[in-house]
């Protein structure tokens, strides 16, 4: 609870000083002009976005033979995606399982490596946009420090794969937990199912194994990308801009990748700071602009999602769960 109190904390500091020191009344104006219209092009595109992404995890999880009508399932992830934006360092993703289990009754260790290899694809795409960034925009300067960052998380993607796919790995990762963390109530409790629930995941795991199958995953989670994209953009048309759609994504690329980086819930402050710095750097806009068109942004992304997310998270947590 401390933590997450300290990660807000400085979350709204970064974004208090972003607004501070970029001039409020600045931002206040450009705001102020901003096309109604577009920006209600911005919320259905984030609306659907939101769609897009519930779809695709309904896919991965009939890939693993975990069925569910889509409602229960968009409530579901919905919960889960708030819970995941308000803990630092998206702690707080394997509540989707547990929610899943709750609702439906799918073995938690089961349908867990649904979000594991979700969250491996969204990064797996994200890592691709920054690298044709690195290549196409000439006038990024920090090149050298994003590839360090692409690489570190090139290595726990490798970790993730070699954990799912491989039991060995994954019991060498449990034994680490447990003996780290096993003094905690809660920890200590699972060392007796640890084996089971290991075996379960990695079956559930492998499952995800065929070429062919990844493909498709990296395919839809880019698409998912393209259109939060496409959000960004139609917000740049409500402000009266036209900026090159590839640094729009790009700047979305490094953004995430930061704001996952930094641990911060839902990279609130961390990735609206960059955003800002990104837009004024590489399209030239003043600087109360760019943190315009950041912060207006994120309210179509993260802050869409964490409000529809806590309506589900609500009523989920007032309703009658499954034992099984």
């Amino acid at each position: 609870m401390l933590l997450k109190a300290v990660s807000f904390v400085i979350s709204f500091s970064i974004l208090a000083a972003l607004i501070y020191f970029s001039d409020v009344g600045a931002i206040a104006a450009a705001v102020a002009k901003a096309d109604p219209t577009f920006l209600a092009g911005a919320l259905a595109l984030g609306i659907s976005s939101l769609v897009f992404r519930a779809l695709r995890w309904r896919y991965l999880l009939a890939k693993i033979g975990i069925t569910a009508g889509f409602s229960t399932l968009f409530s579901v992830f919905m919960a889960g995606m708030f819970v995941s934006n308000v803990t630092p360092a998206k702690a707080g993703d394997p509540y989707r399982s547990y929610l899943l289990k709750q609702k439906t009754g799918a073995k938690f260790s089961e349908n867990l490596p649904s979000v594991v290899i979700e969250r491996v694809a969204d990064l797996v795409a994200i890592i691709t946009i920054a690298l044709v960034g690195i290549l196409s925009i000439a006038s990024f300067p920090y090149k050298d420090i994003l590839a360090i960052v692409i690489v570190g998380y090139a290595i726990t993607i490798l970790v993730v794969i070699l954990v799912g796919f491989k039991e060995k790995y994954a019991k060498i990762l449990s034994g680490i937990i447990f003996k780290v963390f096993g003094a905690l109530p809660r920890i200590s409790k699972l060392r007796e199912r640890a084996e089971g629930m290991i075996s379960d995941f990695n079956t559930s795991f492998r499952k995800y194994g065929k070429t062919q199958l990844l493909f498709i995953i990296f395919l839809w989670s880019l698409c998912v990308w393209l259109v939060d994209g496409l959000i960004v953009y139609t917000v740049f048309l409500a402000f009266g801009l036209q900026p090159s759609y590839l640094i729009v994504l790009f700047v979305i690329a490094v953004s995430v990748l930061i704001g996952i980086a930094s641990s911060l819930p839902g990279g609130i402050g961390s990735s609206d700071a960059i955003s800002a710095v990104l837009y004024s750097t590489l399209l030239s806009l003043p600087l109360s602009t760019a943190a315009a068109l950041a912060l207006v942004s994120r309210l179509f992304g993260i802050w869409l999602t964490i409000v529809i997310g806590a309506f589900f998270f609500t009523r989920s947590s007032s309703q009658p769960r499954n034992e099984q």
